[in-house]
Parts: structure tokens; sequence; C-alpha cells
């Protein structure tokens, strides 16, 4: 059963609560503030659609204004944005979008605890969004989705030098006509409990243990083979991971962590005939048979950061098994490397590298394997305090094991950034 939640209601429930937690001269003395901002950027894609059907270089442009907003004190804060997004495309009026991101976070202390709680609601698009994601390897088309995540937490100081957290997260993506290319509604409820110890100046370790079930609702029955097609799908995973952090330097530091997971799944079948193998393929939807599965495998977390005095380096490398709208969950692992430089104090740049493989490991979804790279430098030029120039070029290659051949994609933009002067004051 996909799980859903009020976000109005989580947001203005959240802002009640915790200026009633809070005692009046803390309300007293609370600072307000409002930041707005406003991004233009123009584009050019030879493979928006990362195919290796016949297509046409498109040219794109945003419009894109926002607002923060914030409300502090010496125990509780409060932050809220929203985003609208406009999107053109020329010469492919069908790709056209508006989008629409909405955030909130709040925090509240007491002398051993801490309190805290992120939503986010949004409405956007496949083609728009370049953040690396599951879904990458089957998304060739323009598709609209819409999402929402609640996470509270809750860290307790057990000594001075060891603390408890405990999380829970939900979160319901859905699309618009979705099941055209093959992605399905699904929620992902998860909770995790971490310790925290500090053994010295320059070591902590930590042990983490997590629960979480990915659901898929009853929908129209997917087709898995000539005799076989599913409905819905659930799955169960507990997490168990230890880790490391180090500081080499005031400079220098580096997190390891690795652990193991298990995983079991539930899917709802029917059974299907294709009458001597013409392709006529009967699916009986009176007639339901459950299929279950169990997988076991292993997850880290790595990374690695230097500061220089004009240079910063960074390295990450993961595995973890992550929801995708494919109906069923994947591995994930990911190589990250980043470099900034700062040439003056008005110019920077940046190269960044990411190498991901997607593997599908529950579900009997086929075709949604696959390696992709992706490189992106870019350049930003702080020209006055409140207007910023930014220039980046990106390529992508991916390898869909459904396909004979690789797909690449060559990118440019160009984004102009106004923000406002933070407007604040205390009452």
């Amino acid at each position: 059963m996909r799980v859903s939640f009020n976000f109005i209601a989580a947001l203005l429930g959240v802002a009640c609560m915790l200026p009633l937690l809070s005692n009046p001269r803390s309300v007293n003395a609370a600072e307000w503030s409002a930041q707005p901002s406003v991004r233009l950027s123009e584009g050019h894609d030879n493979n928006i659609g990362l195919t290796i059907q016949p297509h046409d270089s498109v040219r794109s442009s945003l419009f894109a204004p926002k607002l923060n907003l914030g409300a502090s004190s010496d125990i509780w804060q409060m932050t809220a944005g929203a985003e609208a997004v406009q999107n053109r495309y020329s010469g492919a009026g069908d790709l056209d979008t508006d989008e629409r991101f909405f955030d909130m976070g709040a925090s509240y202390k007491s002398e051993r605890s801490t309190w805290q709680v992120t939503a986010s609601k949004s409405k956007g698009s496949s083609l728009s969004n370049p953040r690396i994601n599951p879904d990458t390897g089957v998304v060739q088309s323009q598709l609209i989705h819409d999402a929402q995540s609640v996470s509270p937490s809750w860290t307790w100081a057990m000594s001075e030098l060891t603390r408890l957290r405990l999380t829970y997260s939900l979160s319901n993506v859905s699309y618009v006509n979705g099941l055209n290319v093959g992605l399905y509604d699904y929620s992902t409820r998860a909770v995790s409990a971490t310790v925290t110890s500090v053994l010295d100046p320059y070591h902590s370790v930590f042990f983490s243990a997590g629960y979480s079930i990915f659901n898929v609702p009853a929908t129209t029955p997917i087709l898995i083979s000539s005799d076989t097609a599913t409905t819905s799908q659930k799955s169960k995973s507990t997490t168990y991971q230890a880790g490391i952090t180090r500081v080499f330097s005031e400079t220098t530091r580096g997190t390891l962590s690795v652990g193991l997971r298990k995983t079991s799944s539930e899917q709802i079948a029917i059974p299907c005939i294709d009458f001597f193998g013409t392709g006529q393929i009967t699916c009986f939807s009176s007639v339901h048979i459950t299929l279950f599965n169990k997988a076991s495998g292993t997850v880290f977390n790595g990374s690695f950061e230097k500061q220089f005095e004009n240079n910063s380096l960074s390295i990450s490398a993961s595995r973890s098994l992550d929801s995708s709208g494919t109906g069923a969950q994947v591995q994930y692992d990911s190589l990250s490397l980043g470099f900034n430089r700062s040439f003056t104090s008005q110019l920077a740049g940046s190269l960044s590298y990411t190498n991901s493989k997607v593997s599908q490991d529950i579900g009997n979804f086929s075709g949604v394997d696959h390696r992709l790279y992706r490189i992106e430098p870019s350049l930003h030029w702080q020209w006055t305090q409140e207007l910023t120039l930014y220039g980046s070029y990106r390529y992508t290659h991916i390898r869909r094991v459904a396909e004979a051949k690789p797909v690449t994609a060559d990118a440019v933009y160009l984004t102009l950034r106004y923000q406002w002067p933070k407007m604040a004051f205390s009452r």
C-alpha cells in the first residue's frame, strides 16, 4: 500500500510547534530573514533524451525565481524555500515544462537533545534534472513526476563523547503517464539508528543499523516473461554498517564505513500464456501467485577531502540499495572526484567526474542495468556581490545492457544568477 501524507499539514504543524516549544524570551529574540534570487540560463544539448534513436539538438532556456525564508533564535531554527522553474525548448515545444519546488526545515535544541525535521515537495521533469539517478538508464523522454518526502530525527548526547541519532524518512514518487516509458509509482519508508563515539581529537567511530520498506502499489500487470506478469511488489531491507572518521590535519579528513545488507521481496504475480508462440499473450488476472525472493550484499561509503591554499580536492565512493521507478530496487555503485580552484577573488573553476553502475537487485524487470560516467568542467565569475555568472560543459556516456551501443551527449550551459541582499530583522 502506498503511504501518503499531507505536506502542507506537516509544514504548518512544525511551524507552529517550534515556537511553542521555545520560551517567550527566545521567541522575542528571534531573527527573521528573507532572501529572493533569480536564475536565467541558456543551454544547448545534442542528446537531451540520452537515446540511441535519431534525434535533434535542442536549445533550452530557463527562468527560475526563488525565495528563501528563515527564522532563528538561540535554541530553534526554521527555514523554508520555494522555487518556480520555467523550461522552454526551441524546436521541441512538447518538452516545455513548468516546475515547482518547496522545502522546509526546523530544529529545536535542549540541553542534551536536538530535534530536527526536513520536508520537501516537488513537481519536476526528467529531462531538466542534471542529477544522476538510478532511473537515468530508462528515461528517454520528457516525464513529469511528483515527489514528497519528510524526515524527522532526534539526536541525544548520551555523554560528552557519545551521541545517538534516530531518523525516520518517508518518500512518495508518482509519474504522469509513467507506464508509457516503463516507470512506476513507488514509496519508501526507512528508520535508522546511529551511535557515534569520539575516541580522541583525530578519530571517531560509528555504528548504524537501518530498516527500510520499498513498495510498488498494484498497477496494470507488468509483463516479465511469456508466462508471468506482476502487479505489485514490496521489498524489506535490513542494513548494518560500521565506520571510522579520521582527521589527518586541519585541511585533510577521511571517512570509511562498510557493512552488510539483507533484502527480502514479495511479488504478486498472475499467470500468462503465449498461445502457440505467436506473441499473443493473455494474462489471467483472476489468479494470483505470490513470489518470494531473497538477496544479500555489501554496502560501503568512503570519502576523502583535502583543502589547499587555493584548491580543494574531494573523492567519494559508495555502494547502496536505491529505490527506482523501474519497479524494483537497484544496487547503485558510484565513484566521484571533484576539484575546485580559485584563480582570483572573483573567478573560480571546478572539475567533476562521476562513474556509476546500476545493477538490478530484486525484481524481475529487465533492461535497467547500465553504466554511466560524466565529466563536467565549469567556471563561475562573481561579477558583483549579488550577481554571479556560471559557464559549464557536460559530457555524458551511458552504456545500457539492453542496447547494442552506448549513448553519448554533450551539453553547454550559461547561467546568470542574481541574489538580492538578505533582508533580516529581529524582534
